[in-house]
């Protein structure tokens, strides 16, 4: 009995890390991708910045506002873009 117990656990795990090793095949940037072109479920980002809807317009500057208690303003990657409007402090 033991001997089948432990036959079954080895094949088991075998079977497991057969499957989890197989991993995943989307691409990294799957979410920019879009499902009647490229057969994979996005948001068709990609799509849209090769097409004619934005050709010929310029970047600019956004700023975006964060309302949250959860913001750490002295963070390293925060401390020299944050942005203060002189006009309320």
């Amino acid at each position: 009995m033991k001997k089948i117990k432990l036959l079954w656990f080895a094949a088991t795990m075998c079977l497991s890390v057969a499957a989890v090793a197989q991993g995943d095949s989307s691409p990294e940037n799957w979410f920019n991708l879009d499902p009647a072109s490229d057969g994979v479920q996005g948001v068709g980002t990609e799509k849209l910045y090769n097409s004619t809807l934005l050709s010929g317009r310029q970047p600019r500057t956004v700023i975006v506002a964060v309302i949250d208690s959860g913001v750490d303003a002295e963070h390293e990657d925060l401390q020299n873009i944050m942005w203060i409007n002189p006009g309320e402090v």
